[in-house]
């Protein structure tokens, strides 16, 4: 988000999605390289292709979402905070093993992440059958962007108020 167009006076919520738009294609692009990669040059079976591109490309832009509201809100620490939700994700969203065979801590926290619903989806749009465990997945997915989302733009809000630190940083001398 851009702190001087909010400053003054741009909706939050406008800045937020300005601010998203370059990274929501550059979130496509990277969807479609990848289902296309899977797709056509491993030759793996897809039984619902649309489905598979459109789960792929819906992840893409939520995770893209996510990454823009853990560093607006926890800036550079934001990082960190990103790679240990990545682990968790990985860990807990039964992509690698099935999530029975994890600690009851990863079971637990399995339904909350969104990695869990993009390979439930991107499982039943390859080889399953349950076209509403697609769409369920999807919506979930939409959900956890809509929730980042909203998060980013009310961090944008909380800047626009300016304080003495923003006006007068603190100067050290180092000797």
């Amino acid at each position: 988000m851009d702190r001087r167009a909010i400053l003054n006076g741009m909706n939050p919520f406008k800045s937020t999605l300005i601010s998203l738009t370059p990274f929501v294609f550059m979130a496509i692009v990277q969807a479609v390289i990848l289902m296309g990669v899977v797709h056509g040059v491993l030759k793996l079976q897809i039984d619902n292709v649309f489905a598979f591109y459109a789960i792929g490309i819906v992840a893409s832009i939520v995770f893209m979402a996510i990454m823009q509201m853990i560093m607006s809100v926890f800036k550079i620490p934001g990082r960190i905070v990103a790679i240990v939700l990545l682990m968790l994700q990985i860990t807990s969203s039964a992509g690698t093993f099935p999530v029975q065979m994890t600690p009851s801590f990863f079971r637990t926290v399995h339904p909350y992440l969104p990695m869990t619903y993009s390979i439930m989806g991107l499982r039943q749009a390859m080889a399953g059958k349950n076209s509403s465990e697609i769409v369920s997945g999807i919506w979930m997915l939409v959900i956890f962007g809509v929730i980042a989302i909203a998060i980013t733009t009310i961090v944008a809000s909380m800047k626009r108020t300016v304080t003495m630190v923003d006006l007068h940083p603190v100067i050290t001398l180092e000797p």
